[in-house]
């Protein structure tokens, strides 16, 4: 008589795939997750790491939904008025960035006195401070 093989381990736990979402909603952590689902962080991690798995997919849709809310909520604050708002919302959305002016003074007669390489270190140190401003390497 043949013997027929057991799965080894514990069976599979099964989760409420709208209490994920709801997580997902509220921006949960993997340790806010343990105090709610029946289940070990480390159960919920290996659930989090299956890229195409339901425990995954709810969470990342509460997850979506959660993001489309603040943005929705930023922009009516910036819509209001909220100067601060209005800028951080340009910069992350239309590339705005703060401009920086980079000046040089120097006399006359102090660059007669520099050498070929200071003037060169100099005019670099600018043109680095320049593109930190920009938030790029100016090229």
């Amino acid at each position: 008589m043949p013997k027929t093989k057991k799965k080894a381990g514990r069976p599979r736990i099964e989760f409420d795939l709208e209490a994920v979402e709801g997580l997902g909603r509220i921006g949960a952590t993997i340790n806010d997750m343990v105090h709610v689902l029946p289940a070990s962080k480390r159960t919920i991690a290996e659930r989090m790491a299956e890229p195409e798995g339901d425990f995954r997919t709810a969470y990342e849709k509460g997850r979506s939904l959660l993001n489309s809310s603040l943005r929705r909520k930023q922009i009516q604050v910036a819509m209001t008025g909220n100067v601060a708002m209005l800028i951080w919302l340009g910069k992350q959305h239309l590339a705005q960035a703060d401009r920086q002016d980079t000046r040089i003074s120097v006399t006359p007669e102090e660059v007669a006195r520099m050498s070929d390489e200071e003037l060169t270190r100099m005019l670099e140190e600018a043109r680095l401070q320049s593109a930190g401003g920009r938030g790029g390497s100016g090229r």
